[in-house]
């Protein structure tokens, strides 16, 4: 996944802001253009705090956090609530100055602009297989066949088909954290610790059971 950003906002407002602002500018201009999302006189992207993560692989929930408040505090964004459900936590982004989405070099096309908005073709499960990829390449993966982009994307696939209970991103912190200094194969050393956490998962359920049938008392 590619990210843009305008060199001219990284160095008024910094880079990472200028990586957000950037993805927020492309999808107002997206709704602009398709003449949805229209609320009190400006047009609005919306994103979960979950989604922001999943984009972003090389930024903590903190992190995006951090951002999203700096462009608050510039006053070059601010944040509305237009969901349908009052239990619905989902945010809305638009531009304090609306022209900042009216230039076409702010545009770029559809194959490279991360997605945000959750009712596009980037699902969440593309996301977490993305951020899934990069904390494991990150984490030192070794391919075998010399692609590690695709190797770990199987690897992804046949993970989610064996164990589709297991949060598959906790799993390749996991293994980042790891020392696989002896570990040649880290596909199955991956599989190893999808394994090993299924097995402590059920030992907990078993646990779980059997204090209820005693009440509560070991």
């Amino acid at each position: 996944m590619n990210y843009y950003f305008d060199i001219k906002y990284a160095t008024l407002y910094g880079l990472d802001e200028a990586i957000f602002l950037q993805n927020i500018i492309y999808w107002i201009e997206k709704n602009k253009a398709s003449n949805k999302n229209f609320h009190d006189n400006k047009y609005w992207t919306y994103a979960s705090a979950e989604s922001f993560t999943l984009l972003f692989p090389f930024w903590t929930r903190r992190q995006v956090e951090r951002i999203i408040i700096s462009l608050v505090d510039q006053k070059l964004i601010i944040i509305g609530n237009y969901n349908k459900f009052g239990f619905d936590k989902t945010r809305w982004f638009s531009l304090v100055d609306d022209s900042m989405s009216s230039t076409k070099e702010n545009i770029k096309p559809d194959i490279t602009a991360p997605a945000i908005q959750t009712d596009t073709n980037q699902t969440k499960d593309t996301l977490e297989k993305n951020k899934f990829i990069n904390l494991v390449i990150s984490g030192g993966f070794v391919s075998i066949y010399g692609d590690k982009q695709k190797e770990c994307a199987n690897i992804y696939n046949d993970l989610k088909i064996a164990y589709p209970n297991l949060d598959l991103i906790e799993i390749a912190l996991t293994f980042k954290n790891a020392n696989k200094k002896t570990m040649r194969n880290h596909s199955m050393y991956l599989q190893g610790i999808c394994s090993r956490k299924t097995s402590q998962l059920q030992e907990q359920a078993i646990t779980e059971k059997s204090k209820q049938a005693k009440g509560g008392i070991f």
